[in-house]
């Protein structure tokens, strides 16, 4: 597969990390947890392959084009629309997500407005950029993160203070079964290849689902998925990791680089975070432009001959950013996120749907 399939997948998966789907997990870790990510990983492969396999057959269209050349119409709006408001919530979490841990690690005193209105002043020119150029915005922050955040991985792990002992007792409950909310938290990390509804449409050289490709994916996603559930549980404790609302980073403020610039680890995550947060919420945002103005589009909205549609959707979203972190707490964040996890599936199920009619009408 081409690289850009390995950015947006890992991308996506490197944002679970500090969203809250090791929180989710934490608190199901006396019940389902270690069997939710065991269970999780064969799905989320299954996802990717299934993905992947359906764009290679037609490189260089997104999922509109598509439909409009086999989906009747009103299907099409009606599922697009769907598409672009999910994609708008998965965006609009990670800013929420990403305001709330600056404001709680970085400057408590700050307002949530002017925090929100700061990273959305940079998401809005990069959400209107054109697709292969946000390719490269991603490929650069993988570049320049991904080795740094393997390196406080291991850190983590070899530190003095990592206790196995709560690591072997969260094993032992591995024996109890999972719960749908805990396995939609889990695979959401491989759902990252639903993207190519817009990006395939970069992809214009054949690509090839090949098993090597699965095994990287899988090798991964696995080692996001132990490292999100056992690393806090290890650095912070078996007993009361699942009452902290942001488990990932607090664990991380237990170690330390004793020769460096910087001796907290916590500020280097939180630079990391908004590294990838930015990347998360790009992807999100440019491909939920694309699809709303595939399907919404005024014509005649313009300005010095450039289209303004897209700019009207951007406005809506920066509103909506800005009622909702104000609506928001904290705890209600981890509620409807789970929430936006436990709807995923059975979206993706209709565009595996989608699928199967385009091919069989594609081969007709």
């Amino acid at each position: 597969m081409s690289r850009y399939f390995y950015y947006i997948t890992f991308i996506n998966m490197v944002t679970s990390m500090a969203a809250s789907m090791p929180k989710i997990l934490l608190l199901h870790r006396e019940g389902g947890a270690i069997v939710s990510i065991l269970v999780s990983i064969p799905i989320g492969l299954g996802v990717c392959y299934l993905i992947g396999r359906f764009y290679q057959c037609f490189p260089g269209k997104g999922l509109p084009e598509l439909m409009d050349d086999y989906i009747p119409k009103f299907i099409k709006i009606l599922f697009l629309l769907v598409i672009g408001l999910v994609w708008f919530a998965a965006g609009l979490l990670s800013v929420i997500m990403y305001s709330f841990i600056i404001k709680r690690f970085l400057s408590p005193n700050a307002n949530l407005i002017y925090i929100v209105s700061l990273i959305l002043l940079f998401i809005y020119y990069g959400a209107l950029m054109k697709s292969k150029n946000v390719l490269y915005v991603l490929e650069m922050i993988f570049i320049l993160t991904v080795p740094l955040v393997i390196l406080l991985i291991v850190k983590a792990f070899t530190n003095d203070y990592f206790e196995m002992d709560f690591v072997k007792v969260a094993i032992m409950h591995a024996q109890n079964f999972p719960t749908f909310s805990t396995v939609s938290a889990a695979s959401f990390i491989f759902w990252g290849p639903a993207n190519l509804v817009i990006f395939n449409r970069v992809m214009t050289k054949k690509q090839s689902m090949t098993w090597k490709s699965l095994a990287i994916l899988g090798l991964f996603g696995t080692g996001v998925l132990l490292t999100s559930y056992f690393m806090p549980i290890g650095l912070l404790g078996f007993e009361n990791v699942g009452t902290i609302i942001y488990p990932g980073i607090t664990a991380s403020d237990t170690l330390h680089f004793q020769y460096w610039i910087i001796e907290r680890v916590v500020f280097v995550v939180l630079m990391l975070l908004l590294a990838i947060t930015f990347a998360s919420i790009l992807t999100h945002w440019h491909v939920a432009i694309e699809v709303l103005t595939n399907v919404i589009y005024f014509k005649k909205f313009k300005w010095k001959k450039h289209n303004l549609t897209p700019h009207l959707f951007l406005i809506i979203f920066w509103i909506t950013s800005l009622q909702v972190v104000t609506y928001l707490t904290e705890y209600q964040l981890v509620k409807y996120t789970g929430y936006f996890y436990n709807l995923f599936p059975f979206l993706l199920t209709v565009m595996f749907l989608l699928f199967w009619v385009i091919r069989r009408r594609a081969k007709a």
